[in-house]
């Protein structure tokens, strides 16, 4: 027994057995720990190549709307483009999507795919890209509510010289060059909080009437507290408000409501469409019951052509559903669509071939739509970009909102040659006969001028034209 313990042959090998396990342990950690890092590198590569992919779709979808700028800006200021081109030809420029590698369809002839694949082999693009560009002009700004505690500017002051000629316009007391009978004010009854309230009651109903758990749920709803809460948040803080209406009114309860919910109003306008989540009394299930209609965007002018059912009941309260329902038969026809390149056309089929109202409800409603600052037209000017990158198994997606917003228009030429003869012809007559001489000799001078130079101020203006594309927001999915 003592000679078998005393026996130390063979611990060598197990020395030996046991050295060689820890360093397989050691190898094996090693090399788990090479391809997990080598792994993190590919997918840290692939992810920083989808997002330069999808950043190459943005910059390549604001070159095409720069394009469709210059063209468009070209064809409203050339009559003759306009009478051959229709501006569904130019929005092709921006309408179609793009996609990388280019797809090709079984009927694709043999030139033009030889012309692909030696585009594609030549290109230093690697991964996929997919780039579609929306019209999104067919939204009311929600800003458009607010109350700011700026003061109208006061009328300018003629002066005994210039005389009503000095001002630009006989009878303008805003001084922006309209003449005070022939500009249209807008009306407290039909404000824009107004028809965002008519809607959404409209809204509210009709829900309720399709779904009974949502009338339990919203039957008591307070609609009116529920704008006033949204008119307080972009609202200025302590805005120089009438309390002419139950919405005003009502917005003394709201600033309880925000201060019981521990909430601080932003008291500016809302810059995403998000932050009304962060106003009380609207969750998911009101915020979807706008969304279709409404944005915090401003929009140069809403689309004709992509008026929704919703809308076109705003912008036109009595139609009935059969009425509706001829409109996008006859403005989406695939075999024969009519498309509105001006507010004439859409008046035209309102009026005269739907016979929906009569012309002058229409100019009525239009007038005091006009007055709220919303313009109607057929060239989109806010778009969403939908830009996808994939390399590999990674992809990022990029959504920005762009905005095209539109020149300045400036006064005629004869509005100005009036009020520049107004002046001079008042500052003569007033050094000769006085300041009331002046005053009459300058309104007559200046109505004279204005008319010989092209009419009243304003009856001439300059073609409405875009300004360069921007991004407004950027979301990365």
């Amino acid at each position: 027994m003592k000679k078998l313990l005393s026996n130390q042959s063979g611990v060598a090998l197990i020395m030996v057995m046991t050295s060689i396990l820890i360093m397989m342990a050691l190898w094996g950690e090693f090399t788990f720990e090479s391809k997990l890092s080598r792994i993190k590198t590919t997918n840290m590569l692939d992810k920083s190549q989808s997002k330069l992919l999808a950043e190459s779709g943005i910059e390549l979808a604001m070159t095409r709307l720069k394009l469709f700028k210059e063209a468009y800006n070209t064809w409203q200021s050339n009559q003759a483009a306009k009478d051959s081109i229709s501006i569904q030809l130019i929005n092709q420029l921006w309408e179609v999507p793009f996609a990388y590698p280019i797809p090709t369809l079984p009927n694709t002839g043999a030139q033009v795919k030889a012309a692909i694949e030696e585009f594609q082999k030549d290109s230093l693009l690697e991964g996929e890209m997919k780039v579609s560009i929306q019209n999104i002009s067919n939204k009311l700004n929600l800003n458009m509510i607010r109350l700011s505690t700026l003061n109208k500017p006061p009328p300018p002051q003629g002066g005994a010289l210039g005389g009503a000629g000095g001002g630009g316009a006989p009878g303008d007391d805003n001084g922006n060059g309209i003449p005070d009978d022939q500009e249209t004010l807008p009306d407290p009854n039909f404000s824009m909080e107004q028809q965002f309230l008519n809607y959404l009651t409209k809204r509210l109903r009709e829900k309720g009437e399709e779904d009974e758990v949502f009338r339990e749920r919203y039957g008591n709803l307070d609609a009116i507290q529920l704008v006033a809460n949204l008119k307080y948040y972009i609202s200025d803080k302590n805005p120089r408000r009438q309390n002419s209406t139950p919405i005003d009114m009502q917005m003394d309860n709201s600033e309880q409501l925000f201060n019981d919910a521990k909430i601080t109003a932003k008291h500016g306008p809302m810059s995403t469409f998000s932050e009304i989540y962060l106003i009380p009394g609207w969750d998911d299930t009101l915020v979807e019951l706008i969304r279709g209609e409404f944005d915090v965007f401003p929009t140069v002018m809403i689309d004709l052509n992509k008026l929704t059912e919703n809308m076109l009941r705003l912008l036109l309260p009595t139609i009935n559903d059969d009425e509706v329902k001829e409109f996008f038969q006859y403005r989406d026809n695939p075999e024969d669509p009519h498309f509105f390149n001006k507010l004439e056309d859409f008046k035209n089929y309102i009026v005269t071939v739907a016979n929906i109202i009569n012309e002058n409800t229409f100019d009525e409603q239009f007038d005091k739509l006009k007055a709220q600052g919303i313009q109607f037209g057929a060239a989109p000017t806010l778009f969403r970009i939908l830009s996808e990158g994939t390399m590999n198994r990674s992809v990022t997606t990029l959504v920005a909102t762009v905005s095209m917003p539109g020149q300045e228009q400036q006064q005629a030429a004869g509005a100005q040659g009036g009020a520049q003869a107004g002046q001079q012809a008042g500052a003569q007559a007033g050094q000769q006969a006085g300041a009331q001489a002046g005053q009459q000799g300058g309104a007559q001078s200046g109505q004279q001028a204005g008319a010989q130079g092209g009419g009243p101020a304003g009856a001439n203006q300059s073609p409405q034209l875009l300004l360069d594309p921007r991004i407004i927001e950027l979301q990365i999915n």
